[in-house]
C-alpha cells in the first residue's frame, strides 16, 4: 500500500524506516500503535487483537495497540522473546494544532533495557563488544542497569564463546571490519553489526577520563572494544551515558574455569531442568539483596587464586560465622535496603522517580545504622575496606538533604505534584494553599449554586478536555438560570458554564500549574545533586553487596555445618568427611542421611586416583564434591566437611556425562573427545581434573585404549590432581604399576543375591560394575533381568573354558601393558606442538598409538 494515506500514517512509515529492526510503538493519545508486521507480531506474541486500519480498502493495514500506562509489562515481554522495541513519543503538545510531532525517545532491547519489569534481580543483563587482531581478541561486557564494566582477553573465537555463556549475555556488537558475523550464529545471542566510529565522537563524558583512568590506549583493542560497545549504546538509548563504572580488566588473579565445567558442576543452572533451583547457587545462595546476589554470582565466576586475597574474606565470614547476633541483625539492615546500582542508572537516564531518590534516601539512612552496628568489623583488613564508604560523612549530609525535601510517600508520575515536603520551599506551600484554597471554594460554589437554583442534582465537576462545568440532569435542566452558559450535553446530563466557574478555574489552573512546575524543577535540583556523589554511592552500593556476600556465606556455613579450609599453593588437598553440598540438602529434604567421604590428592604420592565400582553407588557425586568444596574454599566460602587442607588450583577442568551436538554434526563420541583435547592441552600441575567415563562412546576397545592412553598422559605429564572415576576394570592393573595413581571404589554390600550401595570411597579397585542388579533395581522387567544374567554366566563360562574364537581378545582380561612401548610412546608424544594439535589430530594419533 503506499504511504501517506494520512499525515499521521506518512509520519509513521518515515519513522518506521530508520528503525527495520525494532517493534515500533506508535504513540497516539493514550495508546502505543503497531501496524503491519509490528502488529502482527504484537498480535501472536503478547495476545493482542489484531484488526485493521482502512478495513474497506484493497490492502487493509494490521493494527494492534496497547494502552501506554500497561505498556511495560509488554515491554518486558518483547525483550525477554529477544524483540527490540523503538519507543516513538509525541513531543509536541497534543492540543495544538496540526499534525502532533512525534519521536523515537529511546530503543529497547534485550541488552539495554533499565526497566525493573525486564531484568532478574540477581543476575547482571550484558551487553557485549568485540574486537580482534589477529589471534587476540577483546571482549567488554557491559550492564548498562548497574553501571558495571568488565574486559576480558581471550585467544581464540572458542574462548569468546564460553565467556558469552558463562554470562549470560543477550547482545553481543562485531565491527563490520573485525569479525565474521557467521561465527557466532549458533550462539544463542542477538549478534549486532557497526562500523566503529571515531572515538572522539562517542561518549566523550565516559570514555576519554576513562581511557584515562585505566592507562589504555585509544588506538588499543581494548579501548576500541569499550568504544564499540559504548557507541551501540548511544546509539539505542539516544544520549551519552555518563554512569558506568571504571572497567574492571580480568586478568589472572582469577580460576579459569570452562563453560562445560559449569554445566557438569551444575554451578548456575542444573542440566536437567536449566532452573537454577537445586544448583550449587541456588543451594547455597542466602543473600538478603539484589547486589548481593550479583555479586555473589560473581564471586562463583571468578575464584581467587591468591591465598592472601582469600584469607581476607574468610576471616570476615568467621567473624560473621562466630558472632550469630551480630550477622542476624546485620542481614536485616541489608534487607531493607534497596537496589542502589540500578536507581543510579534510571536516575542518570532520566528514567527515575521522586521515589527512586527516596528509595535512595532511606537506604543511606540503614547505611548509617549497618557502619555503626558492624564496628568489629573495623579490626580486620577487608572489613575495614568495605566499610569505609559506609562510614562518610557525606552519608549523613546527603540523607538529610533527600529527606527534607520530599514526603514521606511520593507519587510515582513526577508531573502531577506532591513530590516536595510541606514547609522545604515557602513558594511551593503558596501555589499549594492557593490550589486546595481553590478547591474548596469550588465546593463552596457548587452548595451555592444549589441553594440559589433549587435544583438538588447540581455538581460541578471536571475533566481533562472540558475543564470544569457545572452539571444538571436532564429532568432538572429547565431549572437552568439564564446567565447558565450551555457546554455539552449529553443523553442525560446537560453540562453548562459561568463567568464566575470560569475565572475560578483559571485560578486553579494557574495555581495547580505553577505548583507542579516548581516541584518539577526542585527535583530536578535534589536528583542532579544526588547523582553529584555517584562515586560514592557506587562504592556504598558496593559494600552492601560485599557485606551481604560474606554474611551469607556465614549464614550457610553456620546452618549447614559447614568448616574453614586452609588453602595453599602446593602440596596435597586434604578433604575430612566431605559432603556435596546440593545433594546434602537433597537428602536432609527426604529425611535421609548423606555419607560422607574423604579423600586425599598428593602430587608425591597419589596425584590420580581412579575411581572404579557400580552406577549408582556415587562415583559422580564424589567426583563433584571435591570440585566444589575447592571451588567453594577459593571464593572465601567455609565449606561441606569435617576439615579440608586445599592446594588453591589455577584451573578446574571437567568431562562427566554424555553430550552431543549433532547441529554441527558431532556425535556424543566426537563431543566427549574434543573436551578431552581441550583439557589435556590446558592443563597445569596446578589444575584439578574430574573426569567420568572416558571413552566409554565408542567400541570397547578403542575406549579402553583412549582411556588407558589419557590415564598415563596425565601421569607422566604435569600429573595434576585428578579422579578418574571409570568402568574400564582393566586400569585397574594399570593404575597399580604407575607410582603416582591409586586405585579406589565405591563400597557395596551384598545380601545373599541382593546388594545395596554403601556410597563409601575406599582403597583398592573393584572389577564388578553390578550393572544387571543396578538395571534390576530401575525397574527393568524381570525377564530381561533373568535373560541378561544368563547372558553373563554363559560369557564368564566361554571366558574360563576358553572357547573364544582364537582372535577374539576377553572382555574380562586386564591387557599386559607393554612398558617398552609406552616409553615409545611417550618419546613421541613429548615431541609433538600441543599449541598447534587440533582435536582430530589428536584422535588420529591416539588410534595411531592404539594399533602398535
Amino acid at each position: 500500500m503506499a504511504k501517506g494515506t494520512t499525515p499521521a500514517m506518512s509520519q509513521y512509515y518515515d519513522i518506521k524506516e530508520k528503525y527495520p529492526d525494532s517493534i515500533l510503538f506508535f504513540r497516539m493519545g493514550d495508546f502505543y500503535e503497531m501496524f503491519e508486521k509490528d502488529a502482527l507480531i504484537a498480535g501472536k506474541e503478547l495476545g493482542l487483537t489484531v484488526t485493521s486500519r482502512n478495513k474497506n480498502a484493497e490492502h487493509p493495514i494490521p493494527l494492534a495497540g496497547l494502552p501506554y500506562h500497561a505498556a511495560e509489562k509488554y515491554i518486558s515481554i518483547l525483550t525477554e522473546k529477544g524483540y527490540c522495541i523503538a519507543l516513538c513519543e509525541q513531543v509536541s503538545d497534543p492540543k495544538a494544532k496540526g499534525l502532533v510531532q512525534r519521536a523515537v525517545v529511546e530503543v529497547i532491547t534485550p541488552a539495554t533495557t533499565t526497566r525493573s519489569h525486564s531484568l532478574q534481580e540477581k543476575e547482571n543483563n550484558f551487553l557485549a563488544s568485540l574486537i580482534s587482531m589477529g589471534d587476540k581478541f577483546a571482549l567488554t561486557c557491559i550492564d548498562l542497569s548497574t553501571g558495571d564494566v568488565y574486559i576480558l582477553h581471550c585467544s581464540s573465537i572458542e574462548d569468546v564463546h564460553q565467556e558469552l555463556q558463562k554470562r549470560r549475555v543477550k547482545e553481543l556488537v562485531l565491527s563490520k571490519s573485525s569479525l565474521n558475523h557467521d561465527a557466532f550464529d549458533s550462539s544463542g545471542v542477538r549478534v549486532i553489526n557497526l562500523d566503529l566510529k571515531d572515538n572522539k565522537s562517542i561518549n566523550t563524558l565516559y570514555t576519554q577520563d576513562i581511557l584515562d583512568h585505566v592507562g589504555m590506549s585509544a588506538e588499543g583493542i581494548s579501548a576500541e572494544s569499550l568504544m564499540l560497545g559504548m557507541q551501540y549504546l548511544t546509539q539505542t538509548q539516544l544520549m551519552e551515558i555518563a554512569h558506568l563504572r571504571t572497567p574492571k580488566i580480568l586478568g589472572h588473579e582469577y580460576m579459569s574455569i570452562p563453560m562445560r565445567t559449569y554445566r557438569h558442576l551444575e554451578i548456575f543452572h542444573t542440566q536437567r531442568t536449566g532452573g537454577k533451583e537445586h544448583s550449587l547457587l541456588g543451594t547455597i545462595d542466602c543473600t538478603v539483596t539484589s547486589s548481593g546476589g550479583r555479586l555473589a554470582h560473581s564471586y562463583l565466576l571468578q575464584p581467587l587464586v591468591d591465598p592472601a586475597q582469600i584469607t581476607l574474606r574468610q576471616d570476615v565470614v568467621e567473624l560473621l560465622h562466630t558472632k550469630g547476633s551480630l550477622r542476624s541483625d546485620l542481614r536485616k539492615l541489608l534487607a531493607a535496603t534497596y537496589d542502589i546500582e540500578r536507581i543510579i542508572s534510571r536516575l542518570s537516564m532520566s528514567r527515575g522517580n521522586a521515589r527512586d531518590l527516596k528509595a535512595i534516601g532511606k537506604s543511606l539512612e540503614h547505611v548509617s545504622e549497618i557502619a555503626a552496628l558492624s564496628q568489629p568489623l573495623l579490626a580486620l583488613a577487608l572489613g575495614n575496606t568495605i566499610l569505609a564508604p559506609c562510614n562518610s560523612p557525606e552519608i549523613l549530609e546527603l540523607t538529610t538533604y533527600i529527606a527534607e525535601r520530599l514526603t514521606e510517600d511520593p507519587p510515582i508520575e513526577l508531573t502531577q505534584g506532591g513530590m516536595i515536603q510541606t514547609g522545604f520551599h515557602p513558594q511551593v506551600d503558596e501555589y499549594r494553599t492557593l490550589s486546595k484554597g481553590a478547591k474548596e471554594a469550588m465546593l463552596a460554589m457548587q452548595e451555592q449554586e444549589k441553594e440559589r437554583t433549587g435544583i438538588s442534582t447540581l455538581k460541578i465537576k471536571h475533566t481533562s478536555v472540558f475543564g470544569y462545568f457545572i452539571e444538571i440532569s436532564k429532568a432538572q435542566r429547565d431549572k437552568a438560570p439564564e446567565h447558565y452558559q450551555r457546554k455539552q450535553t449529553l443523553v442525560n446530563a446537560e453540562r453548562f458554564s459561568t463567568p464566575e466557574l470560569r475565572e475560578l478555574e483559571e485560578r486553579i489552573l494557574q495555581s495547580s500549574e505553577h505548583l507542579y512546575t516548581l516541584e518539577y524543577e526542585l527535583y530536578l535540583e535534589l536528583r542532579d545533586h544526588v547523582l553529584h556523589h555517584i562515586e560514592l554511592l557506587y562504592s556504598v552500593a558496593h559494600s552492601i553487596a560485599q557485606l551481604d556476600v560474606l554474611a551469607s556465606y556465614a549464614e550457610t556455613a553456620a546452618e549447614r555445618d559447614y568448616t574453614r579450609p586452609t588453602l595453599h599453593t602446593s602440596g596435597p588437598s586434604t578433604i575430612v568427611g566431605g559432603r556435596h553440598p546440593v545433594v546434602e540438602v537433597l537428602e536432609q529434604k527426604k529425611g535421609s542421611h548423606f555419607v560422607a567421604n574423604s579423600s586425599t590428592l598428593d602430587k608425591e604420592h597419589h596425584a590420580l586416583h581412579l575411581i572404579t565400582g557400580p552406577n549408582m553407588g556415587g562415583k559422580s557425586t564424589y567426583l563433584r564434591q571435591v570440585a566444589l568444596i575447592s571451588l567453594m574454599a577459593q571464593c572465601g566460602m567455609y565449606v561441606p566437611a569435617t576439615s579440608a587442607e586445599l592446594k588453591i588450583y589455577d584451573r578446574i577442568l571437567s568431562r562427566v556425562g554424555a553430550e552431543d551436538n549433532l547441529s554441527s554434526g558431532a556425535s556424543t563420541f566426537m563431543v566427549e573427545m574434543s573436551e578431552m583435547a581441550a583439557i589435556l592441552d590446558s592443563t597445569t600441575e596446578h589444575s584439578l581434573l574430574i573426569l567420568d567415563e572416558i571413552g566409554r562412546g565408542t567400541s570397547t576397545y578403542d575406549g579402553l585404549s583412549l582411556a588407558q592412553a589419557i590415564f598415563e598422559h596425565l601421569h607422566h605429564h604435569d600429573r595434576p590432581h585428578t579422579l578418574f572415576a571409570t568402568h574400564y576394570h582393566e586400569l585397574i592393573e594399570v593404575a597399580e604399576q604407575l607410582p603416582n595413581a591409586g586405585n579406589y571404589s565405591v563400597g557395596v554390600g551384598k545380601r545373599g543375591d541382593s546388594i545395596h550401595f554403601l556410597h563409601t570411597i575406599m582403597e583398592g579397585g573393584v572389577a564388578d560394575s553390578y550393572g544387571i542388579e543396578v538395571a534390576k533395581l530401575a525397574g527393568i522387567p524381570l525377564e530381561v533381568v533373568q535373560a541378561a544374567t544368563r547372558i553373563l554366566q554363559q560369557l564368564e563360562q566361554e571366558e574360563g573354558s576358553g572357547h573364544r574364537s582364537k582372535n577374539q581378545p576377553s572382555l574380562f582380561e586386564s591387557p599386559k601393558p607393554n612398558h617398552s612401548a609406552h616409553m615409545d610412546m611417550i618419546t613421541d608424544i613429548s615431541g609433538i606442538d600441543i599449541n598447534t594439535l587440533t582435536p582430530l589430530d589428536a584422535m588420529g594419533l591416539l588410534n595411531e598409538y592404539i594399533s602398535r
